[in-house]
């Protein structure tokens, strides 16, 4: 995938998923296992290349967008819906928590400060991330056990 192609393509899947009701899901239940594979490998990609370029961070935007909405829909849907869910919430939320985190548990890359402008009019964090925030988080519940498991043990590890 090309830098420039990131954006589209994931505009493209945030749309196919937003314009499809419950309804049409369970008509087509044999195809959502291969859909949820799908939209977690393209946002891990999305991820993995989000500090690299704009058009990837966009990209991450519109696949997070679509993660909260599709979450909205799945999870009041059934125990069974939010069980199927589970492998592919935590897979996205492990991978968002490791590109935050510095090594040796994450591969956040360290920018020397003193090489960074800042610019006093640039929006806040939770301003400029505010939809990968909330996916993340509602990533998170839909995997609570887990990821509360990973988190303390990444927090023991910190402090030992």
């Amino acid at each position: 995938m090309k830098q420039y192609e990131s954006a589209g393509l994931s505009f493209g899947l945030k749309y196919l998923i937003e314009n499809r009701t419950m309804n049409i899901w369970k008509l087509c239940s044999n195809i959502i296992t291969g859909m949820l594979e799908c939209l977690t490998s393209w946002t891990v990609s999305m991820i993995e290349h989000a500090r690299t370029s704009e058009e990837y961070q966009q990209g991450l935007d519109y696949t997070t967008d679509a993660w909260i909405h599709l979450l909205n829909q799945f999870s009041s849907y059934s125990e069974e819906t939010n069980n199927l869910l589970i492998p592919f919430t935590l897979r996205v939320w492990e991978r968002w928590l490791r590109s935050k985190l510095g090594s040796p548990d994450g591969d956040r890359l360290d920018l020397n400060e003193a090489d960074e402008e800042i610019d006093e009019i640039e929006e806040t964090d939770n301003l400029r991330f505010d939809v990968q925030l909330t996916a993340v988080g509602m990533l998170s519940r839909m995997c609570v056990e887990q990821s509360v498991q990973i988190s303390t043990q990444l927090i023991s590890t910190r402090i030992k």
